[in-house]
């Protein structure tokens, strides 16, 4: 069994901000047509994400989401999204410092900042949501990077 199959991750994510401009509108039935889109609220989506997007590139299904029960978990990772702006037909980009926490969540054995950008290729929503799931896989793989690298 390898090390990675015996841990647990959990994740803590915050939305600093969440900021989404679309075509230029922030108001109108445009706007709200879009948001509606979204089948999750924001904070929700990008966590639950990120723990799959984790899960994966360790090879593991033992990430769990903040708050946990029944267990400790053998890292914390701490992830703070301070800039997430999307346009269509422009650019993504993704701004988070995230920390990898020991077993009690009092030592940051990694701090960093990640920031991604994306083009969207396209003015389609679809393009746009594409981009900003782009974004997400590269802070995941900032963070599977780092977790992988610590000593087992």
């Amino acid at each position: 069994m390898s090390h990675w199959r015996s841990m647990l991750v959990v994740l803590l994510v915050a939305l600093a901000v969440s900021i989404l401009t679309v075509s230029g509108c922030s108001t109108g039935p445009s706007a709200r047509l879009y948001v509606l889109q979204w089948a999750e609220p924001l904070q929700d989506g990008f966590t639950r994400v990120l723990a799959e997007n984790l899960s994966l590139l360790l090879a593991t299904d033992r990430v769990a989401l903040f708050p946990w029960k029944t267990f400790a978990p053998e890292y914390q990772v701490v992830v703070e999204v301070t800039h997430f702006l999307g346009q269509t037909g422009g650019e993504v980009s993704l701004v988070a410092l995230w920390s990898i926490l020991n077993k009690d969540g009092r030592e940051a054995l990694v701090s960093k900042k990640s920031s991604c950008r994306e083009s969207t290729g396209s003015s389609e929503y679809e393009a746009l949501a594409a981009a900003m799931s782009r974004t997400v896989v590269a802070l995941s793989r900032d963070i599977a990077t780092a977790l992988l690298a610590l000593p087992q």
